[in-house]
């Protein structure tokens, strides 16, 4: 395990959680996966590197 490892997960942990916060907030859906924006943008983005 590399020492960047904690860092790189709490990184992408936060920016998946933000994804869904906004796509659930933008839609007014009960889940993010509820609304097609979730595969339009939110999947994209989250697979980003």
């Amino acid at each position: 395990m590399n020492k960047k490892d904690p860092i790189i997960f709490a990184i992408t942990a936060v920016i998946g959680l933000a994804v869904w916060v906004d796509i659930t907030g933008i839609s007014g859906k009960a889940e993010a996966w509820d609304s097609p924006l979730f595969f339009r943008i939110s999947l994209p983005v989250m697979l980003m590197k």
